[in-house]
């Protein structure tokens, strides 16, 4: 006798989420999640409007023919409109990104000349650092928005003070850098991504991209305008504030993010952000976050 045998359809996770959390005439925002997947180039893709892409959570590598840009928690990019890339992971884990898109007066108002070609609508810059102030601003902007506890002029006001943050002025640098030096940083960031929470050294590092300690110094610094070893504690900074709202037991955190003790943890944090972890999360957590604000405003670049 033939017995029917029910079989329950599975059907594979999308490798792409996009998930709307605010709209209006001034700003749009939406979380972006890749599982990360694709460790090689994908297919061509384009965003149809310009766009500031804040990562926020692992990373990716953004190819634009033989120029490549690391996306990670320290950097934001920039997608012109129409413009052709491809996108890779070569480390595990996917990533999460904050998806700005603004409409093209308040984008050419708050870029100028400088960053943004209405023209073509082009940004003339493809990623930069973003200073422990913006930071902070996007974890409380995803944090408000995905908890549904901000109004629209909040959440318009954030997201405009982001963007403010993204195109300020960046340094003039001498020299423009090869190819070969930036592939060089590009690999050295790749690895401070697979070693978030590791205790590495220069030497280590040294060997893994083929170079000695003082060239990597010197290159990182002159390319990135911050020293390796802080660029590295950023990237672990910029996690706390993505695990701190659910986070009860901050010796747990600060060992899980590589830190020696709680207390040296604290003490970066508060350096770095200009209060304290649990201080942070009280004033974020506040319906009235402006004076939030003028302590972020307050913090210093490039610390």
């Amino acid at each position: 006798m033939n017995r029917a045998v029910n079989r329950q359809q599975v059907i594979p996770a999308p490798e792409f989420t996009r998930t709307p959390l605010f709209s209006s005439d001034t700003a749009c925002i939406a979380d972006v999640r890749c599982r990360g997947e694709c460790r090689h180039r994908s297919a061509e893709e384009y965003t149809a409007e310009a766009q500031l892409i804040f990562p926020y959570h692992g990373m990716f590598i953004r190819h634009l023919g033989s120029a490549a840009s690391v996306a990670d928690a320290n950097q934001v990019l920039f997608f012109g409109a129409d413009e052709m890339h491809q996108v890779s992971h070569p480390v595990s884990g996917g990533d999460s990104c904050i998806v700005m898109t603004l409409p093209e007066s308040v984008l050419s108002e708050l870029a100028g000349t400088d960053f943004y070609d209405e023209t073509t609508r082009r940004f003339r810059t493809r990623e930069r650092n973003l200073e422990p102030s913006a930071q902070a601003l996007r974890s409380v902007l995803l944090r408000r928005l995905m908890t549904d506890t901000s109004s629209t002029l909040e959440a318009e006001s954030i997201s405009l003070a982001l963007a403010t943050m993204a195109f300020a002025s960046l340094p003039r640098t001498q020299h423009r850098p090869t190819l070969s030096k930036r592939h060089l940083i590009n690999r050295v960031k790749l690895f401070l991504a697979e070693s978030m929470s590791k205790k590495i050294s220069l030497s280590e590092i040294g060997r893994k991209v083929g170079a000695s300690p003082v060239y990597l110094t010197q290159i990182f610094s002159e390319l990135e305008g911050v020293p390796l070893y802080r660029y590295h504690l950023r990237l672990r900074l910029a996690q706390s504030l993505l695990r701190l709202p659910e986070q009860k037991d901050l010796s747990a955190l600060a060992q899980d993010l590589g830190f020696s003790s709680h207390s040296q943890f604290t003490t970066m944090f508060g350096q770095t952000f200009g209060l304290a972890p649990r201080a942070f999360m009280q004033q974020a957590g506040r319906e009235d976050i402006r004076e939030l604000l003028k302590i972020l405003k307050a913090v210093p670049t490039s610390t």
